[in-house]
């Protein structure tokens, strides 16, 4: 498997955090009010679209004692599960130090704090990207996903939606390839997966990630990769924020 470099992933993971996942949620605030907050009921502590309770195998060693979020969550506050890696310690005990649970409200974007955090969040996705990418892309699908801009956002995002998502998208990939598909097909195929998908939030993200692929940088992008596979890097980051300041714009419009 040719391996992304890791600025290289750390640009597209930051357009996804930009573009794709939210602030902070605290499962308390759907018991402070359960109708505000209908259909989190089995949401974790999240930030950025990192479920605690959800992904527990990225952070911590071991075993979950419990299933439900709210019995969980008195272990995850007691700290007697042992973190996995330095990166899920560092991401999460700068939320605890920050008492954010008490301080920040609903999709708080994480203030002065944000780059630190999502450069944690970063580091932890990067070798589950990595696993998963070896677990269930062909040799073929990695070459060419790792060769254009538009799939490897696509996978790379797949590792927030989770490994049953990946798997699905991946299987996807490794026929179509073999049915000697072109590459814009490819794509095109991967988003309607999302835009067809029985998930509502799924479904949501097939339409943004088309309007994104749409942006004029993005676009010479995908032309000018095989010349120099790290120019994307820049342009991808100016295409994220503009995207990303357009749906703020759109956001406040309807405020």
């Amino acid at each position: 498997m040719i391996i992304p470099d890791k600025t290289y992933f750390f640009e597209a993971a930051k357009a996804v955090i930009e573009n794709f996942e939210g602030g902070y949620y605290h499962p308390e605030m759907y018991l402070a009010n359960p109708r505000k907050f209908k259909g989190y009921e089995t949401s974790g502590e999240t930030m950025f679209g990192l479920d605690r309770h959800a992904g527990f195998n990225l952070y911590y060693k071991g075993t979950r004692k419990a299933k439900n979020v709210q019995d969980n969550l008195k272990f995850i506050e007691s700290g007697v599960y042992e973190y996995k890696n330095e990166a899920s310690k560092k991401f999460w005990s700068l939320i605890d130090s920050l008492d954010a649970q008490n301080n920040w409200p609903y999709l708080y974007p994480g203030g002065p704090n944000r780059e630190k955090l999502i450069s944690y969040a970063t580091d932890i996705m990067y070798p589950e990207f990595l696993r998963l990418g070896y677990k269930y892309l062909s040799e073929a699908a990695q070459k060419i996903v790792f060769g254009d801009p538009r799939l490897l956002f696509n996978f790379i995002y797949a590792t927030w939606n989770g490994e049953g998502f990946f798997k699905f998208y991946s299987n996807k990939l490794n026929k179509s390839i073999q049915e000697a598909k072109n590459v814009n097909t490819l794509v095109d195929e991967q988003i309607s997966l999302r835009k067809n998908s029985k998930y509502k939030q799924i479904r949501n993200t097939g339409e943004k990630m088309r309007q994104l692929f749409k942006n004029a940088n993005f676009v010479s992008t995908v032309k000018n990769v095989s010349k120099n596979p790290f120019t994307w890097i820049i342009i991808l980051g100016i295409a994220g924020l503009g995207f990303y300041l357009y749906n703020q714009k759109q956001i406040n419009a309807t405020i």
